[in-house]
């Protein structure tokens, strides 16, 4: 019950993830407009950031809920690992995507509050993209 719940909130999020991804050629930069776009979506959208956020934190499991809209835009991630210049998690491609939205999550839940200054949330959100693309040694 709680999967279809979130099924038309995933269907939304990947159509705009989708739609800005594909305005870039370059991956670095396509994997943080999809990360700065879920954030835009989310943080406009407090009701269902506080429900993933309690979901990642209760550790539910959702099913595949990936909708194919979320495949296309990040297709980009299969590619370059296809031509061996990235990893993906050992689980594979959709747990990879679904391991990058939930840290977006995990970075937007401190800052959904008005008062918080302004810059907070893109600089959270730079440091989760150099934290994807570099790992610890980097950030």
């Amino acid at each position: 019950m709680l999967a279809r719940l979130f099924q038309t909130e995933f269907e939304r999020i990947a159509a705009v993830i989708e739609s800005r991804c594909l305005r870039s050629a370059d991956p670095a930069e396509r994997l943080y407009l999809a990360s700065a776009t879920a954030a835009g979506y989310l943080l406009a959208r407090p009701d269902v950031l506080v429900a993933l956020d309690w979901v990642r934190t209760q550790r539910l499991g959702l099913g595949d809920l990936m909708p194919g809209r979320m495949d296309t835009a990040f297709s980009f991630l299969k590619d370059e690992a296809a031509a061996g210049k990235i990893s993906l998690l050992p689980a594979g491609f959709k747990t990879t995507v679904r391991w990058i939205l939930f840290l977006t999550v995990h970075q937007l839940v401190p800052y959904r509050k008005a008062e918080v200054r302004e810059g907070q949330t893109n600089r959270k959100l730079r440091t989760l993209h150099a934290f994807i693309l570099n790992g610890l040694g980097e950030v």
